[in-house]
């Protein structure tokens, strides 16, 4: 990432986009085992509690985007706009004009994608109290890979078309960031690898008494 500039910044975004799904992938085939086996040692009291939590969690949800319903493209430029920040990059106002021309191409579909995390969830929960079933653990994966693919295919076409549009906004962005926005972005880059080097190097070497 710090070997993003103008010229490669389209390239380089999309080779960073493929490498976190790819991330996503992995981390999510990797914890599926270990999620199975804490299932396994679930109460009937223990699940419901999950259930409660989840649905707490969906209403607030549901509420912050009641609270949120103006505007769709100004959210989306507020967000860009406190992303960019955390990364020391304040944009410009054609990076800005940016943002919200490809904001405006945007659909709104964060009330859709809650309905389907619902409906997803309401079948991880009645799963979660299946484990007696001699399929359980097949079932408990399948559920858990279709979190990639919630929703009708009209539903993925739209949300695919809101990534594609914000990796051109992001490859854009880069693509005419000025000598002073990358050079306080490489430096604030610098910061983060130095945090994970640090929490790295605390970490016991395997086999090492702690």
């Amino acid at each position: 990432m710090k070997q993003i500039h103008n010229e490669n910044s389209e390239e380089l975004t999309l080779q960073i986009y493929d490498y976190a799904v790819d991330l996503f992938t992995k981390t999510g085939l990797f914890f599926e085992i270990p999620f199975i086996e804490f299932s396994n040692t679930l109460d009937k009291e223990q699940i419901i509690d999950i259930e409660k939590y989840f649905a707490v969690n969906h209403s607030g949800r549901e509420s912050e985007i009641d609270e949120d319903s103006g505007n769709y493209s100004d959210l989306i430029l507020k967000r860009y706009i406190a992303g960019f920040k955390k990364i020391k990059m304040k944009l410009t106002d054609s990076q800005i004009k940016t943002v919200v021309e490809g904001a405006n191409a945007m659909d709104d579909l964060r009330l859709q994608w809650l309905f389907h995390r619902k409906d997803w969830t309401a079948g991880l929960m009645a799963l979660l109290s299946e484990g007696s079933d001699p399929l359980y653990e097949v079932k408990l994966i399948s559920h858990l890979r279709q979190i990639s693919s919630l929703g009708d295919s009209e539903f993925r076409s739209k949300l695919k078309k809101n990534r594609e549009i914000n990796i051109d906004i992001i490859a854009e962005i880069f693509g005419e960031a000025s000598e002073t926005q990358l050079a306080s972005f490489r430096k604030r880059l610098d910061v983060f690898i130095a945090s994970i080097d640090r929490i790295l190097a605390t970490r016991p070497v395997e086999g090492e008494v702690i």
